[in-house]
């Protein structure tokens, strides 16, 4: 979160009382009427702002970060609107969709203050003028002349409209709350057009600042930095205090090894060779490691697909506006290459990541660093779908026994055939209906092994010239079931008779309960970790058959869910679950192979 900034009064109206020069008040007046008389008031929303409002409210302590109207939103602008402050109209229809929209002559690094909060609240800012010169103050006509032609040709009668004039502006509310603040601010004052100001800087989240009183930025700080950095002391302080240990003999504790173990991460450009030496320095004595990680990428294709896949607006564009946008990309990145130093202090552990098939690294040692580098060596970028079944119906399912390594039945047979009709028409073919590597993992129990044996292991050519065996089934251990011990082979309801305590420990707690003997939830996420390396080094479209414990625990992994809840994730027997990893995630479809049988209860059994 960013630091909790100085009060920012916003001032009423034009002028001097904005700060504005005097003898814009004029040109400003009569620039605003022609936006007004665009269309009735509450037809057509619109708020010229120096700072989204709702970061008046933060700054103020409301914990939602959007309270009621800040005092500002009284600087209003007379009659409303072409009506001569007529009543609002009463709201119909179908809710007003939120722009934001910012001015800028040439990209500036600050702009990312305000693209990334918005996208975090699904917003996304868009660019007018880049390329125009319009300074302050002669260039304020432009702005406004461009912002009335943006109404004009992109903003439907009733959206409602933020206009940033300054991009280093922080969203700090989602589109319904903030939609929700400006219809009633509207209808509470029966305007639909306000103007506010800053009477401060907000504050640099990257090198700290603050204005003087001629709005002039002096005095450089660290102030945001150190304030994340603080707030990763305490979190490692105080949310883990009873883990710490009185170091025998000493006056000072220590963590205790085996008994901690947390993973703070710091995004940022972290750009210079002093700047990291000042953050090692400031986070000596947090009791833990300090690794850099740098990602380098030269291939300008990807770095350019990348932006499109992660930023929506990109995809939404049309190709006049791509390439503006592409291209301010570009000088941005210029700019930071002007003053970035490569990493390559002895002093300081780091691994570099070179276009996702070089890695370099210095001082990684210990168990979680070297985890953490063999992870980066597995990763790329290729978005290529995985797909999750159980095995058919086996025995024990049909018994209500959990466990064992029993075969299939009938009906598991009937699914196993499906399943290779499936995977021919939907995994072994791409988008364009030619024929594509895949590649089929299974645990080592029987009743996987025997739901794939039908899928043909057929001889491709791939693009590159080389030949690959369609399929070839990979059988891992680490897939199989989750072990139940001394209940293994044992229906629940003989678990309650023979071990009651047992299961009275379950059903308190399925996701830290071991078996007796045998595993726990927290066991499988251990056991699965090399499986989890594996899959991300994939290049090709993946089937893994494998159990319903093995199959949560992956499933909450790809969906980002928390370990904690994996024992409630739904994984029926006859569906093939499709995971298709995106630049914000994964995309979930479901696909149901063999029809239900009414009735049937195919897996009465349940881990």
């Amino acid at each position: 979160p960013p630091p909790a900034p100085r009060p920012l009064p916003l001032l009423r109206g034009w002028g001097r009382e904005s700060r504005l020069p005097g003898a814009m008040g004029p040109r400003s007046r009569r620039n605003r009427w022609h936006v007004e008389e665009r269309a009735p008031a509450a037809a057509n929303r619109i708020a010229l702002a120096w700072l989204v409002w709702a970061a008046a409210s933060v700054a103020a302590g409301d914990p939602k970060g959007v309270s009621a109207a800040p005092p500002a939103a009284a600087g209003l602008v007379e009659g409303g609107g072409a009506g001569g402050g007529g009543e609002v109209a009463e709201r119909r229809g179908p809710r007003p969709r939120l722009q934001l929209v910012t001015f800028m002559n040439r990209m500036d690094r600050r702009f990312a203050y305000l693209q990334v909060s918005a996208e975090a609240h699904l917003l996304n800012p868009q660019i007018i003028g880049l390329g125009v010169v319009a300074w302050w103050p002669d260039g304020l006509g432009i702005k406004i002349n461009a912002l009335r032609q943006f109404v004009r040709t992109r903003v439907a009668d009733d959206d409602i409209l933020i206009f940033c004039d300054a991009f280093d502006v922080i969203v700090f509310g989602d589109e319904a709350e903030i939609v929700d603040r400006f219809q009633e601010l509207e209808e509470s004052s029966n305007h639909s057009l306000f103007f506010n100001a800053e009477m401060v800087c907000y504050p640099d989240l990257q090198a700290g600042s603050k204005c003087d009183e001629n709005g002039t930025m002096e005095e450089p700080s660290q102030a945001a930095v150190e304030q994340t950095l603080a707030d990763i002391r305490d979190w490692m302080h105080e949310g883990h205090k009873a883990k710490r240990r009185r170091t025998a003999g000493t006056s000072e504790s220590t963590y205790v090894s085996g008994e901690f173990g947390a993973v703070a991460m710091y995004d940022a450009t972290n750009l210079t060779m002093e700047h990291r030496s000042w953050l090692a320095d400031q986070l000596k004595d947090i009791g833990a490691k300090l690794i850099f990680i740098e990602t380098i990428c030269s291939d300008e294709n990807r770095i350019w697909r990348e932006i499109s896949a992660q930023r929506p607006v990109v995809a939404e564009a049309t190709s006049e506006e791509k390439i503006r946008i592409l291209e301010a990309f570009g000088r941005s990145i210029l700019k930071l290459e002007s003053a970035y130093e490569p990493i390559s202090e002895k002093k300081l552990s780091w691994i570099k990541v070179v276009d996702g098939s070089q890695i370099a690294m210095n001082k990684i040692r210990g168990f979680l660093p070297s985890r953490i580098a063999q992870f980066l060596m597995n990763l790329n970028l290729d978005r290529r779908p995985f797909y999750l079944s159980r095995h058919g119906q086996s025995e024990y399912n049909r018994l209500g026994k959990i466990g064992g390594d029993s075969d299939l039945t009938e009906h598991g047979e009937e699914y196993a055939t499906a399943l290779a009709k499936w995977v021919q028409s939907n995994i072994k073919v791409g988008p364009d209906g030619s024929p594509q590597a895949a590649r089929l993992w299974t645990s080592s129990m029987r009743r996987t092994i025997n739901t794939a044996r039908h899928i043909s292991h057929e001889q491709i050519d791939r693009p590159n010239g080389s030949e690959w065996i369609q399929m070839r089934p990979k059988r891992f251990r680490n897939l199989d079931e989750i072990y139940a011990g001394l209940c293994d082979g044992m229906t629940y309801e003989e678990i309650a008779a023979q071990f009651p305590d047992e299961a009275k420990a379950r059903k308190t707690d399925k996701f830290e309960y071991r078996y007796p003997r045998g595993e726990s939830y927290t066991d499988l996420i251990s056991r699965l970790e090399p499986m989890a390396h594996e899959m991300e080094r994939q290049r090709e479209p993946l089937l893994i058959v494998a159990h319903q414990a093995i199959l949560r625990v992956i499933y909450c992994y790809m969906m980002d869910r928390p370990r904690e809840t994996c024992y409630e994730v739904t994984i029926p027997l006859n569906t093939v679950i499709k995971l298709t990893p995106t630049a914000t995630g994964c995309l979930e479809e479901r696909f149901d192979i063999i029809p239900k049988r009414a009735g049937v209860e195919l897996d009465p059994a349940s881990h």
